[in-house]
């Protein structure tokens, strides 16, 4: 396969959304391997709605991942797998960070990165954003930053690895990916407030199958069908 990410590189000094900047560039036909980053986003996107903040000093990204080169349910844990394995190489053993389920990176509990998918028509929109040198200021959730835990170097440097970690697992077995994935992740088996088709509702999630399906009390579902899930326990 070639290279999944990193063919074409569009950086902008200030967007209100990488995720819409990459989107346009989808509709004019451009291939895969699109990133479009910012050193500010001004309506950053976070899941259920959220506001991701932006500040400068953070690492914030977004590419296109065409659907069909991996089963649908394992695109949720590729992600989170390649963005852990690569600042966890940058950090020292003592200082490993975890996923929080589903794919917020957190160091101590308090939240250092995380990733944003959504599914439009062929393809998965991806969205990264790593608290580099800025710890931003969100009401009600702990932040921390990789200069905070005393790495002393920048996000070129953590987009490089990721480009090169992402290009790396995505051509691991799903079996591989969902493994490395149950190695970094908390919180499972646990109970989790989730959104699914029938509405919001409480599951107790037991397990991650080789599959990527999430086998819960209340049945089995994929990682898109609960896209929502809220990362806090109830």
């Amino acid at each position: 396969m070639s290279r999944l990410l990193g063919n074409f590189l569009f950086w902008s000094a200030e967007v209100d959304s990488t995720q819409d900047m990459v989107l346009e560039l989808e509709s004019d036909g451009l291939s895969p391997g699109i990133l479009w980053g910012a050193d500010l986003q001004k309506k950053g996107r976070g899941r259920r709605g959220r506001t991701w903040v932006s500040p400068e000093g953070g690492l914030y990204f977004s590419f296109l991942i065409p659907l069909g080169i991996l089963p649908l349910e394992i695109y949720g844990f590729l992600l989170p797998v390649a963005l852990i394995e690569s600042i966890n190489k940058l950090l020292s053993e003592k200082n490993q960070v975890h996923i929080r389920w589903p794919n917020d990176l957190v160091w101590r509990g308090k939240k250092l990165a995380g990733v944003l998918l959504e599914k439009k028509g062929e393809w998965i929109v991806s969205g990264v954003g790593v608290n580099v040198e800025a710890t931003p200021s969100v009401m009600n959730r702990p932040v921390i930053s990789l200069r905070d835990i005393g790495w002393k170097g920048n996000k070129w440097e953590v987009l490089s690895l990721f480009i090169d970690e992402l290009n790396l697992w995505v051509e691991r077995s799903p079996e591989e990916i969902i493994d490395r994935y149950r190695g970094w992740v908390e919180g499972i088996p646990g109970r989790w407030r989730v959104q699914t088709q029938e509405g919001e509702r409480m599951v107790f999630i037991r397990n991650i199958a080789d599959t990527g399906m999430i086998e819960t009390d209340a049945g089995v579902f994929s990682y898109l069908e609960l896209i929502d899930i809220e990362a806090n326990h109830d």
